[in-house]
């Protein structure tokens, strides 16, 4: 059924909207071929994209369209005619793992120069270029497309210690949740699991919330004022 609400959705979108390309204006709404999209993270928290899916699958055709429409995906330009998926990788994975083959993006940038792209893609916040354990990751060894994107599952941790309000989002914490996994990798015995979650979670919370840590983005948040 899910997937019957994605393809209904995009028979009216494609008729409005262009398909994107790198040719198109900056700022152009269009519809995005989800297998073209490159990747500009290393990595999902493949935990909070099978419970993106969930959302998505038990929308109705209107809320689906809707829900994506507002959340469209931004896409960047590159020098090599690419389009760069620069925000909303869970998102797409969800959509990819419903059987979604299109979904409404906007873009929101180009960039010709070859030889500075990437630093370029870094300076606007448009590229997290580190592995699982904070190590510079060159750009090639980026996934080249979104199926490729593997498992961080420190990754959806991070953002299940944002929902349950030990971190807050902060204004200039771009990546926030890839900072946050890549402390919490070296503090926790395990990567956690769906079966660990709650008490992968209670230790984060005291590890947040009770002992001090160094500077990281949004912490601490709302829940630890409540302890």
């Amino acid at each position: 059924m899910a997937a019957f609400f994605c393809v209904f959705f995009l028979a009216g979108t494609a008729a409005a909207e262009p398909v994107c390309s790198a040719k198109l204006e900056v700022g152009t709404r269009c519809v995005a071929t989800l297998a073209s999209l490159r990747p500009t993270q290393p990595a999902v928290g493949l935990m909070r994209v099978e419970d993106e899916a969930a959302s998505l699958a038990g929308l109705s055709p209107d809320a689906l369209e809707k829900r994506l429409k507002k959340r469209r995906v931004p896409l960047v330009a590159g020098p090599d005619g690419a389009l760069y998926l620069v925000d909303r990788h869970h998102q797409s994975r969800a959509l990819l793992r419903l059987g979604q083959r299109e979904v409404p993006a906007r873009l929101v940038g180009r960039l010709d120069k070859a030889t500075t792209f990437w630093n370029d893609m870094q300076a606007r916040h448009w590229a997290w270029l580190r592995d699982a354990a904070g190590r510079p990751l060159p750009p090639e060894k980026l996934p080249a497309t979104l199926a490729e994107l593997p498992d961080d599952p420190w990754r959806s941790l991070a953002g299940y210690a944002e929902d349950a309000g030990f971190v807050g989002k902060s204004g200039d914490g771009y990546f926030a949740e890839f900072v946050w996994a890549e402390w919490l990798v070296t503090r926790l015995p395990a990567p956690p699991t769906r079966d660990s979650l709650d008490d992968d979670l209670a230790t984060v919370k005291r590890l947040i919330c009770v002992v001090p840590t160094a500077k990281l983005p949004g912490e601490p948040g709302r829940a630890c004022a409540k302890r």
